[in-house]
């Protein structure tokens, strides 16, 4: 009876959800379905006020952390952009359609491939349209090879929570959650990060204790509460892909793929070459992101060989800025983005939370 009733509840709350993000618009694109990437269904969906407007392709982070369940955290910007949400193998609808297997050998450049593919058949489907390309997290490291790979094929390129040197952003993070917790004399988060020791961590586990105290202690942790629920609504998700949510098998690829179960993995690794060519830049970096700081991700970009590069620091925001401060975000995109995407320079006062790296 009581499962009868949450699923009662659910189905009304998806069914408001559903309702209200309508694309009413007479020029709007409202559209999703799976798309053949690298010979595997892939979940992409279009939404956008006017199908004449720039492209905006998002590529999630966790890796496995769709953000396709979140289509309000991006409403504002539909109507600057048409904006593409597109579920990664091991991630939201893709790993459900999967029957929640993670696909075999996945790694890093083949999710490359895939955004790359996705970008060419969204050129095609949307001729004449810039593709505005952004991101996040884990995923933006995808996004810069993305850029490096095919420059010819973004207008812009923005990384959100941008990361550049795992190595250093480890030690660097590890150090920022630690003064935070002595900060706010929360004597178990200081005791729990001295017993687990600054980086190289001994394991994974270790690692995973740091990232939830470090989620814990985030100054907007209040604007992402809410985000489970949206996932268990998501307009577009079934059961099975909930459950593939809430698995979070992602994190099964990180430990075997791409961490390291030893810590010894790809990621930990990573250490990205900056640009030496390609389109305009732009790094939108929470003040208080104690994940990827933003002061290594500005040096990075620093030595960038683009036109156009710029850091826009996000106040009061950690590293997840995307979900928690979408006015922020869209502000950003609206007076910095949107021209570059044109080709147009933005004035030097656009934003002032804006500047040379």
């Amino acid at each position: 009876m009581a499962l009868a009733l949450a699923w009662l509840a659910r189905e009304a709350i998806r069914s408001q959800r559903v309702a209200r993000l309508a694309i009413a618009d007479e020029a709007g694109v409202q559209w999703a379905d799976f798309v053949s990437l690298g010979g595997r269904p892939q979940w992409v969906s279009v939404r956008g006020r006017d199908r004449h407007n720039p492209i905006l392709l998002v590529v999630h982070g966790g890796p496995g952390v769709a953000l396709s369940p979140f289509p309000e955290r991006f409403r504002l910007l539909e109507a600057r952009f048409t904006v593409v949400q597109w579920d990664q193998p091991g991630a939201g609808r893709t790993l459900g359609a999967a029957g929640l297997r993670m696909p075999e050998g996945l790694n890093q450049g083949q999710i490359v491939d895939d955004g790359i593919r996705l970008a060419e058949i969204l050129g095609r489907r949307f001729p004449g349209r810039r593709i505005v390309l952004a991101g996040v997290s884990a995923g933006a490291v995808f996004a810069v090879e993305m850029v490096r790979r095919r420059p010819d094929l973004f207008a812009t390129y923005v990384g959100i929570a941008q990361p550049v040197d795992v190595p250093a952003q480890e030690q660097e993070g590890y150090s920022r959650v630690l003064r935070r917790a002595m900060h706010l004399r929360d004597e178990s988060s200081v005791r729990a990060l001295e017993a687990i020791g600054p980086p190289p961590y001994a394991s994974l586990g270790d690692l995973l204790k740091e990232r939830r105290i470090a989620e814990r202690l985030a100054p907007d942790r209040a604007g992402s509460v809410g985000l489970w629920l949206d996932v268990a609504t998501a307009p577009d998700y079934d059961l099975r892909d909930v459950v593939a949510y809430a698995m979070a098998p992602g994190w099964n690829w990180n430990a075997e793929q791409f961490l390291g179960r030893d810590l010894q993995g790809p990621w930990m690794r990573t250490v990205l070459k900056p640009l030496s060519s390609g389109p305009p830049v732009v790094l939108i970096q929470g003040a208080q992101d104690d994940i990827t700081p933003t002061s290594l991700a500005s040096a990075w970009l620093r030595r960038a060989a683009v036109a156009e590069k710029l850091v826009c620091i996000v106040p009061g925001a950690g590293h997840n800025a995307i979900l928690s401060a979408p006015a922020d975000i869209d502000a950003v995109m609206t007076h910095v983005v949107s021209p570059l995407a044109q080709g147009i320079r933005p004035h030097p006062e656009a934003l002032s939370t804006c500047v040379l790296p």
